[in-house]
């Protein structure tokens, strides 16, 4: 029927053309990098790609498991729900990229030269911005289930498009004035996080009751805990880059991390959630 085919197809369209936008981008990246710096820096991009794209899997996955749940509370207007998924599943998926993210940051120099017998120029550099990246997005995906659970993706869908476009521009401009590559990954750094602002304020419009206040606590908390945490690892290394210094590392900064969010960013009810979680894992493993 053409009531219920027509807003399919509306759906899909807007969906298609944000992902649309966001190849424009990514293939457009590319081009530049290669037209101002040649094929070796671009290689160097393509590495920083493979290491994003294999860390972004882990967001992936929570994204999958939650996705069809947050679509369902909102299709039978349980909004309290709604919220309270959106706003725990944003927060964990999170804090998940960020403990990853740290201790392969505060290494980077080490795992990079151990995996390749050459590590090319700005490679380091590129994937440290790409991986900060990682975060923001898997943040503002969670954000974006819930306007796609609305149906209206239009607003959302051209936005992403104009801004994915007009970072372009803005990025060949930049390079043609002599900015560094290293632009390129920061631009896409503040493009991501201009996205997630958009679309968490697109979905409070959406849904009046949707209460911002938590995911915008959430966001500094965890941003001003991640940051601690690397700074007092980077101590920790001091420039050195060994074995031990990557393990004393890591495990400091998982350690302060954790302990940040749990005294200072956690409610009584996620700390809760999180000890019934692992009560179910344990008794699973033990049957």
């Amino acid at each position: 029927k053409r009531s219920i085919l027509r807003p399919m197809l509306s759906l899909s369209g807007w969906d298609l053309l944000g992902h649309l936008g966001y190849t424009i981008r990514l293939y457009g990246t590319n081009m530049l990098l290669n037209i101002f710096f040649g094929p070796a820096v671009n290689a160097a991009s393509g590495i920083a790609t493979v290491v994003q794209s294999a860390i972004s899997g882990f967001s992936a996955n929570v994204i999958t498991a939650v996705r069809p749940s947050i679509i369902k509370s909102y299709a039978t207007n349980d909004i309290r729900r709604f919220d309270t998924l959106l706003t725990n599943t944003s927060y964990f998926t999170l804090l998940i990229m960020m403990v990853i993210t740290g201790p392969v940051l505060l290494n980077l120099s080490l795992i990079m030269t151990t995996w390749l017998a050459t590590v090319p120029k700005y490679c380091i550099d590129f994937t440290f911005l790409c991986l900060l990246s990682n975060c923001i997005s898997a943040y503002a995906s969670i954000l974006y289930i819930g306007i796609h659970s609305t149906g209206k993706l239009m607003t959302s869908s051209l936005f992403r498009n104009i801004l994915y476009v007009f970072s372009i521009a803005i990025l060949y401009l930049l390079l043609k004035l002599g900015y560094p590559p290293q632009t390129a990954y920061a631009l896409l750094l503040v493009t991501q996080l201009l996205v997630g602002i958009v679309d968490s304020m697109l979905l409070h419009s959406y849904i009046k009751s949707f209460n911002l206040k938590p995911i915008l606590k959430n966001l500094l908390v965890a941003t001003l805990a991640f940051i601690i945490s690397f700074i007092v690892g980077l101590k920790i290394k001091n420039g050195v880059s060994s074995i031990a210094d990557f393990f004393l590392s890591s495990i400091s900064f998982v350690i302060i991390f954790f302990f940040i969010i749990w005294t200072l960013g956690m409610s009584s009810q996620q700390r809760l959630l999180i000890k019934v979680t692992i009560n179910k894992y344990v008794k699973r493993v033990k049957a």
